[in-house]
């Protein structure tokens, strides 16, 4: 078997083509973070640092070849016409996983049911 990709636009295209209903906005450019805050409620409250494709991107490809069984790429939702991508790695040290696999995800529903806006649930 070849190796998966490690291109995030690649990533980024299967998850907007597999993942992302057909209810969701179009959205004009992505962010990417690999720290969400969440409440209580499992809902989005704060999101760390935010990085465009094209500087996530070699940070990214290293991630896929540390030697981790997985990594998930999760859409968390949109700010304003940014879709918003959060990045989680395994809590334990890589290993030796010939290659990682990606696990994509689209938002939680409460977020999906509000037009995939986080303005109401991430502060400022």
């Amino acid at each position: 078997m070849e190796r998966p990709s490690t291109d995030l636009n690649w990533y980024v295209n299967e998850l907007r083509r597999l993942v992302m209903p057909a209810s969701a906005p179009p959205f004009e450019g992505v962010l990417i973070t690999e720290d969400v805050e969440y409440g209580t409620d499992a809902l989005p409250r704060r999101l760390g640092t935010l990085f465009t494709v094209d500087a996530y991107r070699d940070r990214f490809a290293d991630l896929l070849t540390r030697g981790w069984d997985w990594i998930n790429l999760h859409a968390v939702g949109m700010l304003g016409s940014k879709l918003i991508l959060s990045i989680e790695m395994p809590a334990t040290p890589a290993g030796s996983a010939r290659w990682t696999w990606v696990n994509m995800s689209g938002p939680c529903r409460a977020v999906a049911d509000r037009g995939f806006d986080l303005r109401s649930f991430v502060a400022d």
